[in-house]
């Protein structure tokens, strides 16, 4: 097992140096100088299904204890970074297994709800130990990097609100609403009323209690239910907004998801995706379907593509990559989640405890050097005859707003 191990690393570009370290003692070495880094493998099973694996065969195995790593975790990300462009893949074999897993996987009506269950729901109190305080899990927004992540979440929230220009009174629908963050931030800071749609029980359950201890349950309904049951009732809204949820949903069903975008929004109205993407086509890594089953990152062709046909007044305003932000946004969970390691052991065991902390500290590697974006899209429903000419009612704040927002909601 050395030997291809040998010749893999032979053609790697990799800046970092470290060592593998094999069952019996053996070793090898990558670049100058002391290792940045050790790999060690326990068992000669874990070498020989990370070779015909990949990060599928790494994942499950450190997930079982037979590899670990010494030294910053996260540096795993970045070589795994670099075998994807040194040619490391998986076997034929490896990749019809995968083919047939991920078919059986596809988010339809019914396995959807078990594709989600599978991820979010290990728990709220589990989240909560390393998510801001008010659960949000998808990219914050940093206007300095020094941020706190409760200070960038809460301007990723008010990021969306601005850009969809929300006044009192409006109504929007929040499709796949998770703990409830932005619907509840919307209803508290800019009076509109809103409707959030999610499949997981217990993100459900939290927000509904949320909403009603904020007082704001007259304002915000939370459903339990699949976002293609939205606006089937003939409902339509001023806003349709989607955060962190357009990559769950699956290639096959792209196209639902963009007619559900147009059939719940008024002429007139504004819709708003965020979403991780690529910057060209890639099949998903088959860790990350481990971790979330079903999903599918698209370009920014699929994109702007997947409007198409829905009527000629339904067009792209405003495109922003936010890439960087994911990055820091990561690495504060992996922070809180280091922090509280033991507890999380203790509670959910070693092995879902090992994924989630392979996953947090070596997904900043993705939106680092793997071509792995965070487009937020924002899409009209018709021509408005006084447009806003500039983007600066989308980048500046209220006077004195972020620094109440540094010691809580003001």
């Amino acid at each position: 097992m050395k030997r291809p191990l040998q010749a893999l690393l032979a053609r790697l570009q990799f800046a970092r140096s470290f060592r593998v370290v094999f069952p019996g003692g053996d070793e090898l070495r990558h670049g100058h100088g002391e290792p940045e880094f050790t790999i060690r493998f326990k068992t000669e099973s874990s070498v020989r299904d990370c070779l015909r694996r990949a990060t599928l065969g790494f994942g499950e195995r450190y997930e079982r204890g037979e590899i670990d790593v010494e030294g910053p975790i996260g540096h795993i990300g970045e070589l795994g970074a670099a075998l994807q462009r040194a040619g490391l893949a998986l076997s034929p074999l490896a990749r019809l297994r995968l083919l047939v897993g991920y078919l059986a996987r596809r988010n339809t009506l019914r396995r959807a709800r078990r594709n989600v269950s599978s991820h979010y729901d290990v728990g709220n109190d589990f989240y909560a130990l390393w998510l801001d305080d008010e659960l949000n899990y998808s990219c914050a927004y940093f206007e300095d990097p020094t941020d706190s992540l409760e200070t960038a979440q809460r301007g990723k929230l008010d990021l969306v609100c601005r850009k969809l220009q929300l006044q009192p009174g409006m109504t929007i629908v929040d499709c796949g609403s998770g703990w409830g963050a932005f619907a509840l931030h919307a209803a508290r800071h800019y009076g509109t009323r809103v409707t959030g749609y999610t499949i997981s029980k217990p993100q459900h359950e939290y927000s509904v209690a949320r909403a009603r201890d904020l007082g704001l349950d007259d304002r915000v309904t939370f459903v339990l239910e699949d976002y293609r049951h939205i606006a089937l009732d003939g409902a339509r809204y001023d806003r349709f907004v989607s955060i962190g949820m357009f990559e769950h949903v699956g290639k096959d069903n792209w196209p639902s998801f963009f007619r559900v975008l147009h059939r719940a929004v008024r002429p007139g109205g504004l819709s708003f995706v965020h979403t991780i993407a690529r910057v060209v086509p890639r099949a998903p890594d088959p860790y990350g379907e481990r971790i979330f089953p079903g999903f599918r990152f698209p370009t920014l062709v699929d994109l702007t593509g997947g409007l198409q046909g829905l009527g000629e007044t339904l067009h792209v305003l405003d495109v922003e990559n936010l890439r960087p932000h994911y990055a820091l946004t990561l690495e504060h969970w992996y922070e809180r989640f280091h922090r509280n390691r033991e507890r999380i052991s203790a509670t959910w065991g070693e092995p879902l405890t090992r994924r989630y902390e392979l996953y947090l500290a070596c997904a900043p590697a993705w939106f680092r050097y793997d071509g792995v974006l965070v487009y937020q899209l924002l899409v009209a429903h018709g021509f408005d005859p006084a447009p806003p000419l500039t983007r600066r009612h989308m980048v500046e704040r209220v006077d004195g707003v972020r620094d109440a927002w540094s010691n809580g909601y003001p």
